[in-house]
C-alpha cells in the first residue's frame, strides 16, 4: 500500500496523529497532488494545527477540484489563527457553490460578526438559519450580533433557542437582561443556571454582583462563600472565565483576586505571540497613544473633557483611539481616529504602524475593552490607567497609574502590576461648570435637619456600610438619609435598611437624574458619606464641585482609597477617616455641628478653585513628567 493509501486509511478510522506523517510523506512524493494537499491540510486542521492548514490550503491551485472545498476550511483555519479579516474571502468564496450548506453561510456570519460588520452578519447568519433552523451555533452568534448592536429584546429571543438545549446560553440571556434595566429578572436567570452548573465560577461572580446592585447583601454573601469553598477544591476550568468587573468589589481577599485576574490574563494571552519591533526609538516627537470605547456618554468620557487638548504638542504627539460604538464628538487630540468598528487584528495592525512609544489603555478589563489587542503589545510600553483603577495582572501591561493615595509607597502592594504614581490625584476633572444651586425644597429636605447622603452605585454598598449609617441616625435622632439608587435597587435597600433598624420615615430615595440635577440634589445635602469596598470616584468629583463634604474611609485595596485620592488632591485630608469607628465618630459630630458643617462647604468652595482638583492641564501634566521619565526624555 503506497504512503497516500495509508494515510487515508488512518484518517478514516480517526486515527489522525498515525495519518499525519504517511500523507507528509506521500506529499514529498508528489508535491502537485492538490486533492492529496487538502487531504494533508484537513488532517492537520482536525489535529489544531490551525496555521499549518491554513499554509497548505492556500498553495491549492484555483484551477485544481480541492480549491473549492478547501475554501471554508481555509476560512476555519484563518479564524482560529486570529487571522479573521483574511478568513473573509475563503468564506465568501465557499458560498458561491449551486447549493451553499447552512453552516458555511454561519462561518461567513461569525467572521463578518468578528471584523465588525455587524449588519452583513445579521444577513449571513438569516440565510444560515434558513436553510438550517437547527444551528444553535447560528442562534448564539446571532444572539451575540443583536446584543452588540443594542438590540437586546431581540438579542434574548435568539439566546433562548439555544438555553433549551445549552443551559450557559442563559448568562448571555442575564446580561442582556442587566442590560435592558430588569435586575430582578437577571438574578433569576443567573440563580437557576447557578443551580444546573453549581461549580461555575463566572456564574457565581455575576449571580455576587446582581446581588449586591440589589442590595441583596446576604445573598451576596453566601454566593461569595461558596465562590470561596469552590475556589479551594480546583481551579476554574479554561471556559470558565468571570469577568473581572463582576468580582472587583466582592469581599474574596487578595489571593482570590489575583487568581481570578490571572486566570482572566491567561484566557486572553493564549495563541496570541507579542509583535516584534525595533527596540529604538525614531526620532521626533514621542507618540502617545490612548485607547478607550468609553469617550461618549460615560464617565470616563465626562472626565476627560479637556485633558487631551491640554497636552504639551512641542513635547508629545497625541493619538486618540476612539473604540466605542459611535465616535465620541468632544475629542480633541492631534489625531484623532475612531476604530470602534475594526476587529482586533486590525486595531493591532493600525496600532502598530502608528509606532506608539506609549500606549494608554483606558478601559482595562471592563466592557468594551481591548484585551486582545493589547495581547499582541502593538506598541513599545502599554500602561493602564483611568478605566479600572485596581491590579491587574495584565502581562500586556508593562505597569499601571495610579497615584500616592490610591497606592501609598510604604504599603505593600498586592499584585504583579508595576504600580507608577502620579504627583496628583490619579483623575483628570472637568474645569467647573455654573454653581449649583442649594434648594432644600426642590429635594423635600426640612431646612432644620442635617442631611446625610450617598450618591454611590449600588453595587459600592454593603451590609457593614449600612450598620454604619444606622449607628450615625441613632446618634443624631434629627438627622435625615438621603440615597440615589438606581430603581431596581430601591427595595433591597430598604428592605436591608429596616432589617438593621433603620427607619423608614427618615430615609428619602431618590433615582439617578441629569448630571446638572446631581449637582444642584448634592449642594442641598449636608455631608457625603462614601462607601467603604469601592469609593466615590467621578461623584466625589462631582460633589466637591457642589460643596458637598465626603466623608471617607479608606480600605486596603485602589478602589476603596478613591475618595481619599479627591480628598488630597483637594486639600481636605481631615476628611478621611482612620478606620470605621472613627468614620461613625465623625459624621456624628459634624451632624451635631452645623457650623462646622457650614464652615467645611465653604472651605469645599474656596478649594475648587485653587487646588487644581478641576484641572486638566494639571492631570497633562502629571502624566507627561511621568512619560518624560519613562522614555528618558
Amino acid at each position: 500500500m503506497n504512503e497516500a493509501a495509508e494515510a487515508r486509511r488512518y484518517h478514516y478510522a480517526a486515527r489522525l496523529n498515525d495519518a499525519l506523517p504517511h500523507y507528509r510523506r506521500a506529499l514529498q512524493l508528489d508535491p502537485a497532488d492538490d486533492v492529496l494537499r487538502y487531504d494533508t491540510a484537513l488532517c492537520m486542521m482536525q489535529l489544531g494545527h490551525a496555521e499549518a492548514a491554513a499554509e497548505l490550503f492556500q498553495q491549492i491551485h484555483p484551477a485544481s477540484t480541492a480549491w473549492q472545498p478547501a475554501r471554508a476550511p481555509l476560512a476555519i483555519c484563518l479564524r482560529d489563527s486570529n487571522r479573521p479579516d483574511e478568513a473573509l474571502e475563503p468564506a465568501h468564496q465557499a458560498i458561491t457553490t449551486a447549493e451553499p450548506q447552512g453552516w458555511q453561510w454561519m462561518l461567513l456570519g461569525d467572521l463578518q460578526q468578528r471584523t465588525g460588520q455587524q449588519t452583513a452578519a445579521i444577513d449571513s447568519l438569516q440565510s444560515a438559519l434558513g436553510l438550517d433552523p437547527t444551528l444553535l451555533e447560528a442562534h448564539h452568534l446571532m444572539g451575540l450580533v443583536l446584543q452588540e448592536m443594542g438590540r437586546f429584546e431581540e438579542a434574548i429571543i435568539s439566546y433562548e433557542t439555544v438555553a433549551a438545549q445549552l443551559p450557559m446560553e442563559r448568562i448571555n440571556i442575564a446580561r442582556c437582561l442587566q442590560h435592558l434595566g430588569q435586575w430582578e429578572s437577571a438574578r433569576d436567570a443567573l440563580a437557576q443556571l447557578h443551580q444546573l452548573q453549581p461549580a461555575r465560577v463566572d456564574v457565581m461572580c455575576w449571580l455576587a454582583h446582581v446581588h449586591a446592585q440589589l442590595c441583596e447583601f446576604d445573598a451576596m454573601d453566601r454566593i461569595v462563600a461558596r465562590l470561596i469553598a469552590q475556589l479551594r477544591v480546583a481551579a476554574p476550568a479554561a471556559d470558565d472565565v468571570p469577568q473581572p468587573f463582576t468580582f472587583a468589589t466582592l469581599p474574596l481577599g487578595n489571593d482570590v483576586h489575583r487568581q481570578l485576574l490571572d486566570h482572566a490574563a491567561a484566557s486572553i494571552q493564549t495563541a496570541r505571540e507579542p509583535l516584534t519591533r525595533v527596540a529604538t526609538r525614531r526620532g521626533g516627537r514621542p507618540r502617545i497613544g490612548y485607547l478607550s470605547s468609553d469617550l461618549r456618554h460615560h464617565t470616563v468620557g465626562a472626565l476627560l473633557t479637556g485633558f487631551f487638548a491640554a497636552h504639551d504638542r512641542s513635547r508629545f504627539e497625541v493619538y486618540l483611539y476612539d473604540s466605542g460604538r459611535q465616535p465620541a464628538s468632544n475629542n480633541d487630540a492631534e489625531h484623532v481616529d475612531h476604530v470602534g468598528s475594526l476587529s482586533d487584528a486590525e486595531l493591532t495592525k493600525r496600532l502598530h504602524e502608528a509606532d506608539l512609544d506609549i500606549l494608554i489603555d483606558l478601559n482595562g478589563p471592563t466592557y468594551g475593552g481591548r484585551p486582545g489587542v493589547l495581547a499582541y503589545r502593538p506598541a513599545r510600553m502599554q500602561l493602564g490607567w483611568l478605566g479600572y483603577l485596581s491590579g491587574q495582572q495584565s502581562p500586556w501591561l508593562d505597569g499601571i497609574i495610579l497615584d500616592h493615595s490610591l497606592a501609598p509607597a510604604d504599603s505593600q502592594w498586592p499584585f504583579s502590576d508595576q504600580v507608577f504614581r502620579l504627583a496628583g490625584s490619579v483623575f483628570p476633572a472637568a474645569e467647573p461648570s455654573s454653581p449649583p444651586r442649594r434648594d432644600r425644597a426642590r429635594w423635600q429636605l426640612p431646612d432644620a435637619s442635617p442631611v446625610v447622603a450617598s450618591f454611590n452605585s449600588s453595587h459600592k454598598l454593603s451590609r457593614s456600610l449600612l450598620e454604619c449609617w444606622t449607628e450615625i441616625l441613632r446618634e443624631v435622632p434629627d438627622a435625615l438619609l438621603l440615597v440615589c439608587l438606581a430603581p431596581q435597587a430601591h427595595r433591597g435597600f430598604l428592605r436591608a435598611w429596616e432589617s438593621l433598624g433603620g427607619e423608614r420615615a427618615r430615609l428619602r430615595m431618590l433615582s439617578p437624574m441629569l448630571p446638572e440635577q446631581y449637582l444642584d440634589c448634592m449642594a442641598s445635602c449636608d455631608l457625603f458619606l462614601d462607601a467603604f469596598n469601592y469609593q466615590a470616584g467621578a461623584t466625589a468629583i462631582d460633589a466637591a464641585m457642589a460643596g458637598l463634604p465626603l466623608l471617607t474611609c479608606p480600605g486596603e485595596l485602589p478602589l476603596a482609597r478613591l475618595g481619599s485620592s479627591v480628598n488630597r488632591q483637594l486639600g481636605m485630608p481631615d476628611l478621611i477617616c482612620n478606620g470605621r469607628r472613627d468614620y461613625v465618630q465623625r459624621a456624628v459630630a459634624l451632624l451635631r455641628t452645623p457650623a462646622a458643617l457650614a464652615e467645611l462647604r465653604q472651605r469645599i468652595i474656596a478649594r475648587n478653585q485653587d487646588s487644581a482638583l478641576h484641572s486638566a492641564a494639571r492631570a497633562a501634566d502629571d502624566l507627561q513628567a511621568l512619560y518624560q521619565d519613562l522614555l528618558g526624555e
